[in-house]
C-alpha cells in the first residue's frame, strides 16, 4: 500500500505543478499566451478545449489520494484550481467532462450503485453514441447544445466529420487503415486542420477495423467484471465516474495524449488498489 501512496502522491505532484502552472498563465494572459496558425486562445496547457486532458485524470487522483491518505487540503487545493481554471475559459469538452464527474460525485448520486455503476454509465455511452452519432437526434437537446454550451447542433461541423469517416469505415471495416500522417488526414477531410474523425469510437474503428474497436469493448468487459462485486467503494465510483465522463466526451473529441489514458489504467487495476487499500484498514484496525 505504501508503494500506490508513493505512486499516487508522485503523480499528483506532477499534476499540481503543471494545473498551477496553467492557472498563473490564464490569470496573467487572459486573451491567450500565444497563437497558433490553427488556435489563439493557448496557454501553458495549450489549447483550453484540450485542458480536460489533464484536468480529468488530475480530479480523479486527487480524490483517490484525499481517499486513500485522509490528506483533504493538498487534493481539495487541486480539486478548486482546476473548477476554476474550467470556468474562466468555459471550453465546452472540458466544462461538460468536468461538468459531469462532479455531478455524478453528488453522494444522491454516487451512493445508488445499483443504478449509477460501471455497467450502465456503458450502456448510456452505447445509447448516446447510437441517437448523436448514428441516429443524429441530437435536435431534441438543442437547449443543452445550443443554449449553454453556446454549439451550434453539428458540433461545429462535427457531424460531416462523422459521414465521412463512416464512408471511409463501410470499405475497409475489418481491419481500418491503420496510423496515417497528418497530410492524408487533411486531404481526407478536405481540411487544413482537421486531423481525427472527432469521435473516438469512430476513429478507433477507422485506424483498427472491427478488430481495434472488438479489443476496446473486452477491456470494458473486463472493467465490468472486476469491479462489479466491489462498485460500493468509493475508490471504484469514482474511476467508474471518471470513466464515464471521459466516454461521454468521446462522443465528439478524439484525444491522442496519453495522459487521458490514466483513467483507463486505473479502472484496469481498480480491484488491485482497492485490495490494498483494505488491508491497509484491516491493519489499521
Amino acid at each position: 500500500m505504501e508503494d500506490i501512496k508513493t505512486f499516487l502522491s508522485a503523480i499528483l505532484l506532477c499534476f499540481e505543478i503543471i494545473i498551477y502552472i496553467n492557472f498563473a498563465t490564464l490569470i496573467i494572459f487572459p486573451d491567450g499566451m500565444y497563437a497558433l496558425e490553427t488556435t489563439k486562445l493557448n496557454w501553458f496547457l495549450g489549447y483550453d478545449n484540450t485542458h480536460v486532458i489533464y484536468f480529468l485524470p488530475a480530479l480523479l487522483i486527487a480524490l483517490i489520494y484525499i481517499e486513500i491518505t485522509k490528506k483533504k487540503l493538498r487534493g481539495g487545493l487541486l480539486i478548486v484550481v482546476i473548477i476554476i481554471s474550467s470556468l474562466m475559459r468555459w471550453a465546452a469538452t472540458t466544462i461538460m467532462g468536468i461538468a459531469i464527474f462532479l455531478i455524478l460525485l453528488i453522494p444522491i448520486f454516487r451512493n445508488n450503485t445499483k443504478i449509477f455503476n460501471f455497467k450502465t454509465y456503458m450502456l448510456a455511452t452505447l445509447i448516446i453514441f447510437i441517437t448523436m452519432v448514428l441516429l443524429r437526434l441530437q435536435n431534441y437537446l438543442s437547449f443543452i447544445i445550443v443554449d449553454i454550451l453556446g454549439k451550434d447542433l453539428t458540433f461545429r461541423n462535427r457531424t460531416p466529420l462523422w459521414d465521412i469517416t463512416i464512408e471511409y469505415i463501410k470499405e475497409n471495416f475489418l481491419f481500418g487503415y491503420g496510423w496515417q500522417n497528418d497530410s492524408i488526414r487533411h486531404s481526407m477531410y478536405n481540411s487544413s486542420s482537421v486531423i481525427s474523425a472527432h469521435n473516438q469510437f469512430l476513429e478507433y474503428i477507422y485506424l483498427g477495423g472491427i478488430i481495434l474497436i472488438g479489443i476496446y469493448i473486452y477491456m470494458i468487459l473486463y472493467i465490468n467484471k472486476i469491479t462489479k462485486k466491489i462498485r460500493n467503494n468509493k475508490i471504484i465510483q469514482y474511476i467508474s465516474i471518471a470513466f464515464f465522463s471521459l466516454q461521454i466526451m468521446y462522443i465528439a473529441e478524439v484525444f491522442i495524449n496519453p495522459i487521458i489514458y490514466i483513467i483507463l489504467i486505473l479502472a484496469l487495476y481498480s480491484d488491485r488498489i482497492v485490495a490494498e487499500y483494505n488491508k491497509l484498514k484491516e491493519e489499521l484496525e
